[in-house]
C-alpha cells in the first residue's frame, strides 16, 4: 500500500490533502498521448481479426445451406425455376376469395348492380343519407300498395 514507507511508491499523507497519497507517479505520470496511441493500436488489432474471421467465413467451402439442400444437384439451383417460369401466381381459387375479387369496385356485374340499385345499396351513403333513402323508399312501396297496376310490375 502507498502508505507503506518501503513501497516503491510511498507518498507521506498530506493531512490538507488525503487524496495526495492515491497519486501514484510511477503509474499516472504517463504521456496521455501514448493512452491514445495504446487505444488506436488496440482498436486496429481488433478491426484486424475481425476482418481476418469475416474473410475465412467468405472462403467457398463455409457456406451454410440448408439441410433441405444438400440432396439437390449441384446444378439444380433452386432460382433457375423462376428464371425459366417466371414468378409463383396464385390462383384464382385459392381459399374462400381472391383478395380483391368481391370488390365491388372491380366486379363488372357487381358495378352495374349498384348502379342499378340506385341509393340505397350504395356503400358511400352517410347514415342520414340512407335512412332518408329508405324512408322515401318505404313511402313509395307503401302508396303503390294500393294501386292494382303498379303491383303487377
Amino acid at each position: 500500500s502507498p502508505t507503506n514507507r518501503n513501497h516503491p511508491f510511498f507518498v507521506p499523507l498530506n493531512p490538507n490533502d488525503p487524496l495526495l497519497a492515491y497519486h501514484m507517479p510511477g503509474l499516472y505520470n504517463m504521456d496521455p498521448t501514448i493512452r491514445e496511441r495504446e487505444l488506436r493500436e488496440r482498436e486496429l488489432r481488433e478491426r484486424e481479426i475481425r476482418e481476418r474471421e469475416l474473410r475465412e467465413r467468405m472462403k467457398p467451402g463455409f457456406e451454410v445451406k440448408p439441410p433441405e439442400l444438400d440432396q439437390l444437384h449441384p446444378a439444380a439451383n433452386p432460382m433457375e425455376h423462376f428464371a425459366r417460369h417466371g414468378a409463383l401466381t396464385i390462383p384464382a381459387t385459392a381459399g374462400p376469395h381472391h383478395f380483391a375479387a368481391f370488390h365491388p369496385g372491380l366486379n363488372p356485374l357487381d358495378r352495374e348492380r349498384l348502379a342499378l340499385a340506385g341509393p340505397q345499396l350504395r356503400p358511400e351513403m352517410t347514415y342520414p343519407e340512407r335512412l332518408a333513402a329508405e324512408r322515401i323508399h318505404a313511402e313509395r312501396m307503401a302508396s303503390l300498395a294500393n294501386d292494382p297496376l303498379a303491383r303487377l310490375q
